[in-house]
């Protein structure tokens, strides 16, 4: 069984590191007809009921 993607997957954090990573999903995506997942990761809140962080 051939496995077929069609989405390639680009996680990110919107620094400006992660702008080269993202120009090269988008340019390997329209050679395979797929589409960009893009995935948005963020910080941890503060837990200010324990004065910890929260685990998310």
């Amino acid at each position: 069984m051939i496995l077929q993607i069609t989405e390639v997957p680009h996680a990110t954090d919107l620094m400006k590191n992660s702008s080269d990573p993202f120009h090269f999903a988008a340019d390997i995506a329209p050679k395979h007809d797929d589409k960009i997942a893009i995935l948005r990761s963020i910080a941890s809140i503060p837990d200010k009921t324990f004065g910890g962080w929260a685990a998310l």
